[in-house]
């Protein structure tokens, strides 16, 4: 087994747990108000969780001048989400939105650290309590009521990376805390920097009260107050109007991360006020994935976004490990490389092993960056029972090639139903007759431009594609060449269900998919015959049938080949006509040669074909 490294696809059974920072239990205190309030917390994968949950907050002061920094004691209780599954040694980080009304409007954050905790399975998690500092907005005086609106959770499991759980808050009664701004002192100075916390290259507003009137000065200093530098910003449009401070500072492009203070000037009077700048994060890696269940088998299209642009990347199955960490899944990987806006599209990754819990992409040179979507394994309801065989929906690209003409018929989609059929039960080394039907058996129709009456052959092919466990293979079934005469809007059809043979390798569980189909359509034409190949891949598929052996495993044979190509010529076109006369490519373009063409899947998608048929 390989390991899945650190941030590897957080999809495991969607196991955010909402609140779980704190380091060390914290005292009560007398001061503390307690609310609780109705969250609903948005899981990954699982989707939306509701149920109460109770929040405390203490102050460590309940009065003071604006401006004043006052140290929060958070004590979240247990959310309303669980994990499936136990993990041990998982990170966690909370971080609590309080709501200001009264003397102050806004938002404050309280961001706990992250801690290391042991998750039990199915058993809600009640953190510990930890500490958080923010500022009392400068400008305010009287008091303010603080309401918890919601958290931010994140949980980084090991070997699996994170996944982010947001939950709100609402109900009555909200209020958990109260501060009173006292009026500043004569001649003292208030000074608010928000956002705490900002990004190099963006604003900070700046607010307070007290001040002299004049034109102030911004400057951006360590962390001590000192070697203050007017260019720490490249932007400022600071002012005082009857001693209220207003004004916004971009801080400048280049500046490091790290602690900083603001200070402002004016007259006689200066203030400083703590500021941290930080980078944005590069954005995460997102996959995405289509379908997310199905049987042992099943053709997933694998999708992401925001990997380094041109990286190579892996394409994986994740299993829980034994330990609680994840593991590569005994799947083969597929190696693909990311285009030049860091994304993926549709990458085919087909799930064999029966234990797989995910599917996840990861840079090959730098695993950290990772992510991945839950796939669920589907078994037959009564377990070792095959499915009843069913009709599948298969969404095809199919191109068309004309033999002896060198047009380009542009790729189309379409959706083919079909129905595979096999014995439900059979013993390794038998030899059983497997039949695929197509709805209907209608393959296309006939274009206007057709001559009545016209008559043309119709061969098709199609390639079924066989899982074991993780042995894979394909056969082909197909049906002899059949004539059928056409006019315009007739369908174009197969003589009846494609028939072909499979040989049962071993023993166990098969599972059988439409894979690849061909249509070879031929035209007489003045003696000769105008030839056209329709290739099909199979965009989208599913299992249509199973069958279950008795034996040993055994070994697959080898995969059969689909062909693509053509298998006429008809000679010299452009010189084929009634007593030689020359006609054109063009004009076989625009009339026989594309019935030729037509006699697909291409130009009449089976819903259109549905609705001509009725009216």
């Amino acid at each position: 087994m390989m390991r899945v490294s650190r941030r590897t696809a957080a999809f495991l059974g969607a196991v955010t747990i909402a609140g779980t920072a704190g380091l060390t239990a914290i005292a009560s205190s007398a001061y503390a108000g307690s609310v609780t309030r109705d969250a609903t917390c948005d899981v990954p994968v699982i989707g939306k969780k509701t149920g109460p949950q109770t929040i405390k907050v203490d102050f460590d002061k309940t009065t003071g001048p604006g401006g004043v920094t006052v140290t929060a004691t958070v004590d979240l209780g247990p959310p309303p989400i669980t994990s499936p599954m136990a993990f041990k040694g998982a990170k966690a980080q909370s971080t609590l939105t309080l709501s200001m009304s009264g003397a102050a409007t806004g938002t404050v954050s309280l961001a706990g650290p992250e801690v290391t905790l042991d998750i039990a399975a199915d058993v809600p998690i009640d953190p510990a309590p930890y500490t958080a500092t923010f500022t009392i907005p400068a400008a305010a005086v009287g008091d303010i009521q603080f309401t918890p609106t919601g958290t931010a959770n994140v949980t980084d499991l090991p070997g699996l990376g994170k996944q982010t759980a947001p939950c709100t808050y609402a109900g009555a009664n909200g209020v958990v805390a109260t501060f009173t701004a006292d009026s500043p002192p004569a001649g003292a100075v208030t000074l608010d920097v928000q956002p705490g916390t900002v990004e190099p290259g963006n604003e900070i507003t700046l607010s307070g009260a007290g001040w002299p009137a004049g034109t102030p000065t911004v400057e951006l200093c360590d962390a001590a107050g000192a070697n203050c530098k007017a260019d720490g910003f490249s932007a400022k449009s600071p002012s005082v109007a009857n001693g209220t401070l207003s004004g916004k500072a971009t801080v400048a492009a280049g500046t490091a991360d790290g602690d900083y203070t603001v200070k402002v000037s004016s007259g006689d009077k200066n203030k400083t006020a703590p500021l941290k700048v930080k980078k944005a994060p590069a954005a995460e890696p997102k996959v995405g994935i289509d379908p997310s269940s199905g049987p042992v088998g099943t053709k997933v299209k694998v999708s992401g976004k925001s990997f380094t642009p041109n990286a190579d990347l892996i394409v994986f199955g994740a299993v829980p490990g034994a330990d609680g960490k994840g593991d590569k899944s005994t799947d083969p990987v597929v190696q693909v490389k990311a285009d030049a806006k860091g994304e993926i599209k549709d990458v085919e990754f087909v799930v064999k092993d029966p234990s797989t819990v995910g599917i996840g992409v990861a840079e090959k040179n730098n695993t950290d960056r990772a992510d991945g979507a839950a796939f669920t394994v589907t078994t037959p309801p009564s377990g070792e029972k095959p499915m009843d065989p069913r009709q599948v929906d298969v969404q095809y690209e199919c191109k068309t090639t004309v033999t002896g003409i060198d047009i380009d018929i542009p790729a189309m989609q379409t959706t083919v139903p079909i129905k595979l059929t096999v014995p439900a039960n059979a013993a390794g080394g038998d030899t059983v007759d497997v039949k695929a039907e197509i709805q209907g058996n209608v393959i296309g129709k006939a274009p206007s431009m057709v001559p009545a009456n016209s008559k043309l052959f119709v061969t098709p092919k199609l390639t079924v594609d066989v899982v074991q466990g993780t042995d894979t293979s394909s056969f082909e079934v197909t049906e002899p060449k059949h004539e059928i005469t056409v006019s315009p809007g007739d369908d174009l059809t197969t003589a009846g269900a494609l028939t072909g043979t499979f040989k049962v390798w071993g023993g166990g569980m098969f599972s059988f998919s439409p894979g690849t189909l061909t249509i070879q359509t031929e035209v007489p034409l003045g003696g000769q015959t105008i030839t056209s190949m329709t290739k099909c891949t199979a965009q989208k598929t599913d299992v249509s049938a199973q069958l279950l052996a008795s034996g040993d495993k055994g070994t697959p044979p080898p995969s059969a080949e689909s062909s693509g190509g053509t298998s006429a010529t008809g000679g010299d076109l452009a010189k084929t006509g009634s007593g030689g006369d020359t006609i054109s490519a063009f004009a076989l373009v625009a009339g026989t040669a594309v019935l030729a063409a037509v006699g697909t899947l291409l130009l009449v998608p089976y819903r259109r074909r549905r609705l001509q048929a009725r009216g």
